[in-house]
């Protein structure tokens, strides 16, 4: 959803924005609203609905949805992530930040595709006014693996970080619907660093500015703090973030791992002491991650498909 929004403020000025949310994402529908613009349900779509431009976020859509979808929109685009869960042969654009030229078959036709990191949809931040900075000792830390995640990874990492004697600030940005909210709360009174927990944060880009370290997921958040040059431990808590991670791996701009393996709580505990006892493990990741996402995507998205 996130990635929706940061290209619907993008094309803000050029036309009215809908969000058409389909079962089981009514969740999304006050955060919508609030951010200005109009929400829809799939299955209210009607005949009198039209679209000059149809942007799909989602898994297997059904095809009465596509159907229905290309009657009434100009153009069709979609997202697609490393799973490629989606019949692209019926898009007239494509936008996927985790893929390659070279993944796609020359057979779509006249298909325009958005491919690479370049084409991450994420908030640009103001570079006039922001200065880049790395800091050899780690005070301030984020930690979002996920705003819902129903896995309890942000628990794993709250837990390594006080099994790795840390003693700074811990800010845990996550979902008020997480089960594992209240299990956070728990670790006010029983760790060494102070922590705050952030629910729903609308401002992520304040604590990403504020954070020396981070530990978050490999989804659209990767982008958010490589756009920062934030050093960090990016864990794989999805079966769709495996091509974002490898390449910031690859990159060498964020250590890497994959919360499936047995041994992931050892392993984070590791991980976490030497990269926080070693300034020099960091600044690699800080030069690393130069120049690879700018906030642009959006823009350069919408400046092509109109």
């Amino acid at each position: 959803m996130m990635r929706s929004m940061a290209l619907a403020h993008a094309f803000c000025g050029l036309g009215k924005v809908e969000f058409i949310l389909g079962n089981g994402c009514g969740r999304w529908a006050n955060t919508i609203l609030e951010s200005g613009y109009h929400v829809v349900f799939d299955s209210d779509i009607g005949e009198g609905s039209f679209y000059d431009l149809c942007i799909m976020d989602m898994y297997n859509p059904s095809s009465d949805l596509l159907d229905r979808m290309r009657l009434i929109s100009k153009k069709i685009g979609a997202f697609i992530d490393d799973v490629k869960l989606f019949p692209v042969e019926v898009c007239d654009f494509v936008i996927a930040p985790s893929c390659f030229a070279e993944e796609f078959s020359t057979s779509l036709g006249d298909q325009q595709l958005f491919l690479g990191p370049k084409y991450a949809c994420i908030k640009p931040i103001d570079r006039e006014n922001f200065v880049f900075r790395f800091s050899e000792k780690v005070r301030n830390i984020v930690v979002s693996c996920g705003y819902l995640d129903s896995a309890g990874i942000n628990i794993k990492a709250l837990n390594a970080l006080k099994l790795a004697g840390f003693k700074g600030k811990v800010c845990l940005l996550v979902g008020s619907h997480s089960p594992y909210l209240n299990e956070a709360s728990n670790y006010f009174n029983s760790v060494d660093y102070e922590l705050e927990i952030i629910a729903d944060c609308e401002n992520v880009y304040d604590y990403l500015a504020d954070a020396d370290f981070a530990i978050g997921s490999g989804g659209i958040s990767l982008f958010e703090r490589l756009l920062f040059r934030l050093p960090s431990v990016t864990i794989i808590n999805s079966f769709n973030q495996i091509r974002n991670v490898g390449w910031a791996q690859e990159t060498g701009a964020s250590l890497c791992m994959n919360s499936q393996e047995n041994d992931f709580e050892t392993e984070l505990l590791a991980m976490l002491v030497e990269v926080l006892a070693y300034p020099q493990h960091r600044l690699k990741m800080y030069q690393n991650s130069f120049g690879l996402v700018d906030g642009k995507g959006a823009g350069r998205i919408v400046k092509m498909v109109f």
